[in-house]
């Protein structure tokens, strides 16, 4: 299962999927399938996520 960190803004319809990490402080885009760690303060968009 994913680990989220603090003030983490995950938009409606993402996808969080596998043993990830997400840092502290990142973005996740409305829809987003994220199945990669996202680092802290990073933005993570599309299908497959990536980092911008």
């Amino acid at each position: 299962m994913p680990t989220i960190g603090n003030r983490v803004m995950i938009g409606t319809g993402a996808k969080l999927l596998g043993a990830i990490n997400i840092g502290n402080e990142s973005l996740i885009g409305a829809n987003s399938v994220v199945l990669q760690s996202v680092p802290d303060g990073a933005s993570a968009v599309g299908v497959p996520a990536h980092i911008i």
